[in-house]
């Protein structure tokens, strides 16, 4: 929906009537923002010489100083959210030594004393849960797992292993018993990672050193068994493709944390702390046409998913648990060892991948709606690195 917005741009440092693009426009028709509002924001120039802080408000008369004018905005929710918060979103690839920064500068190091093997699920308190339980409405549940893999492919080179054993009985009964061997992680099995899983030449999550935390017969400290009493949050889904018009995330086309933000605006949205962060990238429709996702890397050019813009986005808003279908854009241009898999060992941050969320997607839309209850339930395995899951979403 298309709408007209009148509003004046002044810079801050001067009135030569310069106008903004639609990216810094705002909404007059929202309801909930004041008659008169003044706002700090970043907007581009129509001359096109970059990112310019401005100030914006949105007014019906026509100020001195001011450049008043009428535009057409396609997502007029993104532009009055932004200009609202006084969010300046970052818009530009970072640098390496920004990737770094982002990794390094802002560790969670430290924060949960407490608790610390439990990471980010120390954001998700009683009375989180308690909200959490109080967004179901209907009842209706989607699981967004997908079965253990169980055959080879190219993105699936240790299926898991599974058979059945059947039990003779008395009185002509029987029974059934079954085996299931899997390598925890990879791209096919919908798994959750516990914070000893990864790390990089800083360390491990609170900078423990991996060789002295990991054992053959497992981790010391950052376990799964850190989640025994199961996650339990409000769930907020993004869908990338739908925002984009398009069926998938491309390898050309990564999601960028300036997009997360404006998808979630867009979807009328606001993020607390504790939430679980749901990106959906439609990786079912791109394994149609692409065969399996993260398959025969060495034959091709990597596969989509997140940038490394991201990790601001996860960070500021003190997301609790990431789940997602495709996992971090690779290969990396940065070289670095981990980009979003990073937010484990530097922000504590509990990831499910492999997660299945068309299904999830589609009753979103279908409803309007993109918040839930959700929850993950691990198995308690002393000392684990992760533990196949069934994340379950109920409305």
């Amino acid at each position: 929906l298309a709408l007209f917005v009148k509003i004046k741009i002044v810079y801050g440092d001067s009135s030569n009537g310069r106008t903004a693009d639609s990216e810094s426009v705002s909404r007059g028709s929202n309801p909930r923002s004041p008659a008169k509002s003044t706002v700090s924001c970043m907007a581009r120039s129509s001359s096109g010489q970059g990112h310019r802080p401005l100030k914006a408000e949105i007014t019906g008369s026509n100020p001195v100083r001011a450049t008043t004018f009428l535009c057409i905005v396609y997502r007029p929710s993104v532009c009055i959210h932004a200009l609202k918060r006084g969010r300046k979103m970052q818009r530009q690839i970072p640098t390496r030594e920004q990737v770094e920064s982002y990794l390094s500068d802002r560790r969670n190091w430290g924060r949960w004393k407490d608790n610390p093997s439990a990471g980010t699920i120390n954001l998700i308190t009683p009375k989180k849960r308690i909200d959490a339980a109080r967004l179901v409405k209907t009842g209706e549940a989607v699981s967004l797992s997908n079965p253990l893999p169980v055959e080879s492919s190219t993105a699936n080179v240790r299926p898991v292993d599974f058979y059945l054993k059947k039990l003779d009985w008395i009185d002509d009964g029987g029974g059934v018993l079954d085996y299931i061997g899997l390598f925890q992680h990879g791209l096919t099995v919908t798994h959750l990672d516990a914070l000893c899983h990864v790390w990089d030449r800083h360390g491990m999550w609170e900078g423990k050193n991996p060789d002295e935390i990991l054992t053959f017969d497992g981790a010391k400290f950052g376990g799964i068994e850190a989640w025994q009493n199961g996650i339990l949050t409000r769930g907020v889904l993004i869908d990338v493709p739908k925002f984009r018009g398009v069926d998938y995330v491309d390898i050309d086309h990564p999601v960028h944390g300036w997009e997360l933000e404006d998808i979630v605006v867009a979807q009328n949205e606001q993020l607390q702390p504790g939430d679980a962060l749901l990106v959906y990238c439609g990786k079912e429709a791109y394994e149609r046409e692409n065969g399996p996702y993260g398959g025969d890397n060495e034959n091709s050019k990597g596969y989509p998913g997140l940038h490394a813009s991201c990790l601001p986005f996860i960070r500021d808003n003190d997301i609790s648990v990431l789940l997602w279908d495709m996992e971090d854009a690779y290969p990396n241009e940065y070289d670095l060892a981990w980009t979003i898999h990073g937010a484990i060992h530097s922000y504590g941050l509990a990831i499910v991948d492999g997660a299945r969320l068309d299904r999830l997607a589609k009753l979103c839309v279908d409803n309007n709606l993109y918040q839930f209850m959700l929850t993950v339930n691990p198995l308690i395995v002393n000392g684990g690195t992760g533990s196949p899951v069934n994340p379950v979403a109920v409305f």
